[in-house]
C-alpha cells in the first residue's frame, strides 16, 4: 500500500489545502529567517509545494477517482520506445 500522510481528511479538506498549496505556489515562498538579541523567527517549507500538491492531489484521487484521474496526477516515470 502506498503512503498516504492524509488519510482521514474528507475531500473537502483536501481541495482546500490544494488550493493554498497552490496559492503558495504561485506567490513562490521562501524561507524566512530573523534574529534579534532576544528572540528569532524561522520560517521553513518542510516538502516543496510541487511535491505538498502532488500528495494532496493523490489522496484525493483515492476518494473521487472521477475527477483526479491518476494519469493526470503522476508525473511520467518511463518512456517507451516504439520503432516501426
Amino acid at each position: 500500500m502506498a503512503f498516504n500522510p492524509f488519510l482521514g481528511k474528507s475531500q473537502e479538506w483536501l481541495e482546500t489545502e490544494l488550493s493554498n498549496a497552490q496559492r503558495d505556489f504561485s506567490r513562490g515562498k521562501a524561507t524566512v529567517g530573523a534574529t534579534s538579541a532576544d528572540m528569532s523567527i524561522r520560517s521553513e517549507v518542510e516538502i516543496s509545494l510541487t511535491q505538498r500538491i502532488q500528495l494532496i492531489l493523490r489522496a484525493l484521487n483515492r476518494i473521487d477517482p472521477t475527477t483526479y484521474p491518476i494519469e493526470q496526477i503522476s508525473p511520467i516515470s518511463a518512456t517507451k520506445a516504439v520503432f516501426s
